[in-house]
């Protein structure tokens, strides 16, 4: 599957996550793989949002109602 993360980016996020830890290629391209899905589920609800407030284009506050929606 193509993506528009990087698995550098995704090194970067765990290393400072977990303390600087060393981060195996296959956990950044599990971490990558979950990423993805997390915005792509985000970005669908935040659209809900924009649809529903009769908008054709995601806002800021769509994007921050949809994650306070998910918790």
């Amino acid at each position: 599957m193509e993506s528009d993360l990087s698995l550098s980016a995704m090194e970067r996020i765990a290393k400072k996550a977990a303390g600087g830890a060393r981060v195996a290629e296959p956990a950044k391209e599990a971490l990558r793989e979950a990423a993805q899905e997390f915005l792509a589920q985000l970005s669908a609800d935040a659209w809900s949002v924009a649809q529903n407030a009769n908008r054709r284009t995601i806002l800021k506050q769509d994007v921050l109602l949809a994650q306070k929606l998910r918790r």
